[in-house]
């Protein structure tokens, strides 16, 4: 089978990503998002349902299905990864 084939199958490993910062729209649904410098994480997922994450600390690589980060987001230099 062809990579292709699972491009958008949510099991497959990380294939890309871009930054994104708060008050931004993820630029497809993630699979994760990393946090470089921790905070306070403030997101909407795919599914509409706004998630506040407390206390994230740097370096964090969280396996969540996100369309947008809030404004209220305190965490920098993030990854939405797809």
């Amino acid at each position: 089978m062809a990579y292709d084939q699972f491009q958008n199958d949510r099991a497959t490993p990380i294939r890309g990503g871009s930054p994104v910062a708060a008050g931004e729209a993820c630029p497809t649904y993630t699979r994760a998002l990393w946090i470089g410098t921790g905070g306070t994480l403030v997101l909407v997922t795919d599914g509409g349902e706004t998630l506040t994450f407390q206390n994230v600390s740097d370096g964090v690589l969280l396996p969540i299905h996100a369309s947008s980060v809030d404004a209220l987001t305190t965490c920098t230099d993030m990854l939405a990864l797809y």
